[in-house]
């Protein structure tokens, strides 16, 4: 299963597995895009076995519809790459289950996913496979949040000074955690977490440049990101090349709570909280917790 598998470095790894004889799970929020990178896999693989499920990260319960889906049509998952997410962008945004948009969509959801399909990966594992892997694609932007940034989460205060840098490292630090806690509690089950930075990649991430730096300074953003991209990014086909060592090393060589850089090297963590054992568990059970009153809140307000 791949998330945000309708573009970028999603639909190159996604179409890369597909192209091996991989059944592979397109899980995208547009239906149209997903259905044209499933069909750009099939013009090179013509019996592709791809599947197309929506999935909203911004709504949490969405999400738990999502992972009901997937245990009713899928028995197993062996590979799991949570690579959907957004660019932070002014002005702050708040999702329906009330926290700030950018952690939400590349953390909260993607760690719901993960934990609510955490049996289909460990049958998988159990299953003649031996082994089954997931993969959290962050960045080195996670060297920015705030080293004592759990107390000051900005889903949790909202009046909190708003910094799109900080936003988004934090997000991604939040991957890099929860993937490095994941590696511990999975010791020894055949399940193997890993986190990859996958470089400078000329994608659709900061699609918006407005909406990134406002209208004054976002077109002069735009003829920036233009030219980095000519002369400096991976290509999505590139960057998916990292991810996919990720999945090669976790299935081949057991390698699990590892951090990889382009292209395919293991690297460390810039950040003094990523490889913190107690900082990784309060993480953990603080994210149980928001997505449990998330749930709570969604049920109530349908009775």
């Amino acid at each position: 299963m791949v998330t945000g598998a309708s573009s970028g470095i999603g639909k190159a790894v996604a179409c890369m597995l597909a192209s091996r004889g991989a059944t592979v799970i397109f899980a995208c929020r547009s239906e149209s895009k997903a259905l044209e990178s499933i069909q750009f896999a099939r013009s090179h693989k013509a019996n592709a076995d791809c599947h197309f499920l929506e999935l909203d990260l911004s709504n949490l319960c969405g999400v738990q519809d999502f992972i009901t889906k997937v245990k009713t049509a899928y028995p197993k998952v062996s590979i799991l790459i949570c690579n959907a997410g957004e660019a932070a962008s002014y002005p702050r945004k708040v999702t329906r289950n009330g926290y700030e948009r950018t952690y939400q969509v590349n953390y909260l959801a993607h760690f719901q996913i993960t934990m609510g399909l955490l049996p289909l990966l460990q049958r998988a594992a159990l299953d003649g496979a031996k082994s089954s892997s997931i993969v959290h694609v962050s960045s080195s932007v996670h060297q920015f949040a705030d080293e004592i940034w759990l107390k000051k989460i900005q889903h949790l205060i909202p009046d909190r000074p708003y910094s799109l840098l900080e936003t988004y490292g934090q997000s991604k630090l939040a991957q890099i955690m929860f993937s490095n806690e994941l590696a511990i509690r999975l010791k020894g089950q055949g399940v193997y977490s890993n986190t990859i930075h996958p470089g400078i990649v000329s994608t659709q991430l900061m699609r918006d440049p407005n909406a990134v730096a406002g209208p004054f300074w976002g077109p002069a953003l735009g003829i920036i990101i233009d030219w980095r991209n000519r002369l400096f990014a991976y290509s999505p086909e590139e960057a998916a090349l990292t991810v996919l060592h990720c999945v090669s090393q976790s299935l081949t060589k057991q390698v699990s709570g590892a951090y990889y850089v382009p292209v395919a090297n293991r690297w460390k963590t810039r950040h003094v909280d990523a490889d913190n054992p107690e900082k990784c568990a309060a993480l953990f059970d603080l994210s149980l917790e928001l997505v449990k009153d998330a749930l709570l809140k969604g049920a109530q307000s349908t009775e």
